[in-house]
């Protein structure tokens, strides 16, 4: 068995096995692994148009089709990806994002009132102005045909990254 190096790679792996097989879903929305590949690296076009290979882009959103996307594009331009989760308190999505030095963010339309404070617009793009006219499949009602929403995916994309860079330090608060 071949080892995968890198979550791009497993994604292209996966796109190119099960093009049609949903590789992420949410409430709203599902995305092939052949769509999710597309979208990502349709949005990386954007990103680079914003930021330069190797900065920071921090992503203020739930977890979601988009975010999860944004996470693959961040990859895809050659940046790294900096999740503020929105659940945690504003003094530590400010403090992230202080301390990675103001980087673009990308957030949800619905996570708008949580941008840290001192954000110059030049420094946001919304998420959901860089994935308009993605492919994603799903109806007003979230249908994507499958009986459960999973989140399968992301959990391995998660491990995967987590055990490439590792763990955050949760005493020093460190990333």
């Amino acid at each position: 068995m071949r080892r995968i190096k890198n979550v791009l790679e497993y994604l292209e792996e996966s796109a190119e096995k099960f093009p049609h097989k949903i590789a992420f879903a949410d409430e709203e929305k599902c995305v092939t692994y052949a769509q999710l590949q597309e979208n990502a690296k349709r949005m990386a076009s954007g990103i680079l148009t914003m930021t330069s290979p190797g900065k920071p882009v921090a992503v203020l959103g739930e977890k979601s089709v988009e975010t999860v996307t944004a996470f693959l594009a961040c990859v895809y331009a050659g940046c790294f990806y900096v999740p503020l989760n929105p659940l945690h308190p504003a003094s530590r999505r400010e403090a992230i994002w202080e301390k990675m030095g103001f980087p673009l963010l990308l957030v949800q339309e619905k996570c708008r009132a949580l941008l840290p404070s001192g954000v110059n617009e030049s420094q946001i793009a919304t998420i959901g102005n860089l994935t308009d006219g993605l492919r994603v499949n799903g109806n007003a009602e979230g249908n994507c045909g499958i009986a459960q929403v999973g989140h399968r995916f992301y959990r391995r994309v998660y491990r995967t990254v987590r055990n490439r860079i590792g763990r955050c330090d949760r005493e020093s608060g460190a990333v």
